[in-house]
């Protein structure tokens, strides 16, 4: 079940949770008060998938105007290759639609297949590529775009 802030009760447990899969996916994890900052602007997208109470999954993005910036979208390496990102990126999509954006963003590693893939299937199309972008190891990021 994906949560946003339609259905869940508790705004630190969720950002607390969504830090957790930020420590376990990430080399520059967000905080929990940084998930929440972000979470408390009107124009973010915060969303997390759980199963049986249990967080498999997040994103969190931000929109302006009538663009939106994929910041984050990680899952739990326990719940990998069972849709859960899919089931993140629809919900972004959709979400965006609603509020009539007319396109998303991203960057990704240019080594990283499995996020790469998710996103071609999902209709969005490199269009750049930031050099150096990534620390840890150094690597480019190649930007993604969806037109709505």
């Amino acid at each position: 079940m994906i949560r946003t802030d339609h259905n869940i009760d508790n705004y630190e447990r969720f950002a607390a949770d969504i830090a957790v899969v930020e420590q376990q996916c990430f080399h520059d994890p967000w905080s929990v008060q940084s998930v929440l900052s972000l979470y408390e602007n009107p124009d973010a997208i915060v969303a997390a998938e759980y199963d049986d109470g249990e967080i498999c999954g997040e994103l969190m993005a931000r929109c302006a105007a009538d663009e939106c910036e994929l910041y984050r979208i990680a899952v739990l390496p326990q719940h990998r290759g069972k849709g859960c990102a899919k089931r993140l990126i629809s919900h972004l999509i959709a979400t965006c639609k609603e509020r009539g954006i007319s396109s998303i963003f991203l960057e990704v590693r240019q080594s990283n297949a499995p996020a790469t893939a998710l996103y071609e299937r999902s209709g969005f199309e490199p269009v750049s590529v930031r050099k150096n972008y990534y620390k840890e190891p150094v690597e480019d990021a190649v930007i993604y775009v969806l037109k709505l």
